[in-house]
């Protein structure tokens, strides 16, 4: 379960009543602030089936609602200023993506960033959604 700045609750994996795309990210990562215009804007439509988690390492909840107001991404953030999901799930190199099903299966996943991965998460959401 994890709870974004805006104090919203998301169950991903088991339990979840959509998948869910975690993207663990810094605002000090080039690469990772070319990815989130770049998923957010392909994924958005998908958004009534699927969850767009992005988790911000080491940020608190001011500086990613600060963030998100000057970029309009369609992530739903998650601060994680203590690196607390950071240290289970994505000790290093960012950007890191997981795709997870409702069953808690990760269908996806990739770290760093480049623009064919683009097209890859593209699919692995279509293929998994209805």
């Amino acid at each position: 379960s994890l709870t974004t700045v805006e104090g919203v609750a998301h169950t991903v994996g088991a339990g979840s009543d959509r998948p869910s795309l975690l993207v663990f990210f810094t605002l000090t990562c080039s690469s990772c602030l070319e990815a989130a215009p770049k998923v957010s804007a392909a994924l958005s439509a998908y958004s009534d089936r699927l969850q767009l988690l992005g988790i911000g390492r080491d940020h608190k909840a001011e500086e990613l609602r600060a963030w998100q107001a000057q970029n309009q991404t369609a992530y739903q953030l998650v601060a994680d200023p203590d690196r607390q999901l950071f240290e289970q799930f994505a000790q290093l190199h960012v950007p890191r993506f997981y795709l997870i099903d409702t069953k808690g299966k990760v269908c996806y996943q990739d770290v760093n960033w480049h623009p064919l991965m683009l097209s890859e998460i593209e699919r692995a959401v279509r293929q998994l959604l209805p």
